[in-house]
């Protein structure tokens, strides 16, 4: 079980992940909600991914 699974609501709007597991559902693994200036700062380049 994952500490944000159990989240209603994340507080920031980005949720960045190290691995994105399909067995029966899709699982994020290694995950934590930052902000809009913390992706601009460190996150590199930006790209919008789909299901692999």
């Amino acid at each position: 079980n994952s500490v944000n699974g159990r989240e209603q609501r994340i507080p920031y709007p980005w949720l960045v992940f190290n691995e994105k597991v399909k067995v029966n559902s899709v699982f994020l693994r290694d995950s934590t909600a930052v902000s809009d200036s913390i992706l601009l700062l460190f996150g590199g380049n930006i790209s919008r991914g789909g299901l692999v």
